[in-house]
C-alpha cells in the first residue's frame, strides 16, 4: 500500500477519520513522519480514532527526535482516555 492508495481510501470514506489514521500509519511505516503528523492533526478531537491518532503522533514525534513533544502528547492522551489499553 502506498500513500496514493491510502489517500484514495480517504476520499471514499464518508467520515474520513479512519482512513486518515490508516494513511498516517502508512506514512509512519514509510518514515514520512512530518506528513503523518499533518494527517493526524486533521483528525477531529471528538473522533473515535483520536486516541490512536494521538499515540501515532507521539510515535512520529519521537522518530523526529522531538521527545518532549511526544511525551506531552502521550500524557494528554492518557489523561483524556485513561482506560485505553494502547
Amino acid at each position: 500500500m502506498n500513500s496514493a492508495n491510502a489517500q484514495q481510501a480517504i476520499a471514499r470514506d464518508s467520515g474520513g477519520d479512519g482512513s486518515r489514521y490508516f494513511l498516517a500509519t502508512t506514512l509512519i511505516r514509510m518514515k514520512k513522519y512530518d506528513q503523518a503528523l499533518d494527517v493526524l492533526k486533521a483528525i477531529p478531537e471528538d473522533s473515535e480514532v483520536r486516541p490512536e491518532a494521538d499515540f501515532g503522533a507521539a510515535v512520529a514525534l519521537r522518530a523526529l527526535g522531538r521527545h518532549d513533544e511526544a511525551l506531552t502528547v502521550v500524557d494528554s492522551a492518557l489523561a483524556a482516555d485513561p482506560d485505553n489499553p494502547d
